[in-house]
């Protein structure tokens, strides 16, 4: 919103003079449907026309020109007194639902290559809305649909798509998409390759993207209530975590991420930094003591893919710092090691096989 007090804008059916757009200090001529208003500055007045000061408009801003992108969804003027109150909205046209719905908007801004991107945004029942190719480059677009806000976390995806396989950024201009629910950014990206997934608005534990957090006030047993739900942890301290289900007595999978990318996950250990399935000496459920570093954000996703369990408990424990081999001279030494376990070995034993 910019708010140009003081002024008093000419408006008339006036032809556009060229060069005068580009006079010094004066911001131009813009038209509105049948309607013309010419904008300066207080230092430049124009022949027939009253002078006024702006605010808030940064000095490289071409308001004509910039009023022209597609990114203008809208745009309200509104002369009260002596003030023009001018609404810019850009990104989304906000206020477009009605009572009950909530309103998702899809914003690209195109790279160089506009014609290899394609869209589409999808809920629990269908497609809502997709968008490209698209014509013109550095330009953004944006699309809204308006969703019923009663309908419990819809759980609604959004796929982007690019032809080439070389994402909307950066290599060759600087695109990126980004997602809006209710005017608040859910979602932004651009450096992809051929494709990029985003869920969002999802039930708590559904995705990566609305994981639950757990902490050292959850060691213990935890109580799963679904077949697939997913957490995220940030250790205090580097050292051995164990994650167990044993005694689950059905089928379950540990997988382990250091980021999140649901576009990049499905149930194979894809993208994983530790996983089991059936390995850890459980049966059929999964078990694992890993090495996690402190400070650093993880996501972790316990699911039963068979649907055996219906919810099942597993247990998360800090099992020490780190142990290993801590001498630097040996064959095995370990730099991620903090509690020496007696296990280093030098050269000239048949199980070196370092330095």
């Amino acid at each position: 919103v910019v708010l140009v007090c003081d002024l008093v804008a000419q408006k008339g059916n006036h032809e556009d003079q060229g060069s005068d757009d580009n006079e010094p200090g004066f911001l131009g001529h813009l038209r509105h449907g049948a309607d013309d208003w010419w904008f300066k500055d207080a230092t430049k007045r124009r022949p027939g026309g009253r002078a006024f000061t702006e605010f808030g408009l940064p000095p490289y801003l071409d308001l004509p020109n910039f009023l022209t992108l597609n990114a203008m969804k809208s745009t309200l003027f509104t002369l009260l007194g002596a003030c023009l109150l001018l609404v810019l909205a850009p990104l989304a046209a906000l206020g477009q639902c009605a009572e009950g719905e909530s309103e998702v908007v899809v914003e690209i801004l195109t790279d160089n290559y506009p014609g290899e991107i394609t869209w589409t945004l999808t809920g629990l029942g269908g497609e809502l809305m997709s968008g490209g190719p698209y014509n013109s480059t550095g330009t953004v677009y944006a699309d809204t649909v308006c969703i019923a806000s009663e309908e419990e976390f819809p759980c609604l995806q959004f796929v982007i798509n690019d032809s080439y396989g070389d994402g909307i950024c950066c290599g060759y201009g600087q695109g990126a998409y980004t997602l809006y629910l209710d005017g608040v950014a859910v979602a932004t990206g651009g450096d992809y390759g051929q494709q990029d997934l985003v869920q969002f608005d999802c039930a708590p534990g559904s995705t990566c993207n609305d994981a639950i957090g757990i902490d050292a006030a959850d060691f213990g047993t935890v109580m799963q209530a679904e077949d697939n739900f997913w957490y995220t942890l940030t250790p205090n301290a580097n050292g051995m975590y164990e994650f167990s289900s044993c005694g689950a007595e059905c089928n379950t999978t540990l997988y382990i991420y250091d980021y999140c990318n649901m576009g990049n996950f499905d149930d194979t250990n894809e993208g994983s930094i530790y996983y089991d399935d059936n390995q850890g000496g459980c049966g059929e459920a999964a078990t694992m003591t890993v090495l996690l570093e402190g400070g650093q954000t993880y996501w972790v996703r316990w699911a039963s893919l068979d649907g055996s369990c219906g919810g099942f408990d597993w247990s998360f424990n800090y099992i020490g710092p780190p142990t290993g081999c801590t001498d630097s001279g040996a064959c095995n030494y370990n730099p991620s090691a903090e509690l020496d376990d007696g296990s280093c070995i030098y050269a000239g034993d048949p199980n070196c096989t370092g330095p």
